[in-house]
Order: structure tokens, then C-alpha cells, then sequence
């Protein structure tokens, strides 16, 4: 699970620690006419494990294994976007 704890909130400032424990498995890279794909499981951001599908640009890049930095930073825009806009 992600823990976000504030330590700041003196405006115009904001500050908050987050972390972590998630694990990324590749389990296998596809391709298709839109283009090729990572398949993914993803494991501690939620209760239980679950699945992505993800552009292989969108995840580094590089088709012989996902960064993930990206990965993670594409999953928290996907939580921003459409379930928590105030949360992240």
C-alpha cells in the first residue's frame, strides 16, 4: 500500500513523504495493430493483485522490460485521472 503523510502545509508550500512497497511483474510483452504492449501485474497498490496493459513507450520505451519509474508514474496519473483527482 502507498502511504502519503503530510509534513508541510504552510501555503504557498506544500510538502508530503510518500512510500511504498509494490512489485511490478512483466508477465508478457504483445503486439497488436495500435502497437506493442507490456501485460503486466501489479502488487501492493491495492488489497489485491491486479492487471495492466500498458504502450510500451508509456513504460520506458524499451520493449525488453518496462522502467519502473514510468510504469509508476503512468498508474498515478491513471489513479489521478479517473479515480481520486483531490488524493494525488
Amino acid at each position: 500500500m502507498i502511504n502519503i503523510e503530510q509534513n508541510l502545509n504552510e501555503p504557498p508550500f506544500f510538502g508530503a513523504e510518500v512510500s511504498g512497497d509494490f512489485q511490478i511483474e512483466l508477465i508478457e510483452t504483445t503486439e497488436d495493430e495500435t502497437g506493442q504492449f507490456f501485460e503486466m501485474q501489479i502488487e501492493g497498490l491495492t488489497e489485491t493483485p491486479y492487471k495492466v496493459k500498458m504502450n510500451v513507450d508509456e513504460a520506458g520505451g524499451d520493449e525488453a522490460g518496462p522502467d519502473p519509474g514510468d510504469v509508476f508514474r503512468t498508474l498515478m496519473e491513471l489513479l489521478k485521472k479517473h479515480l481520486c483527482p483531490q488524493c494525488l
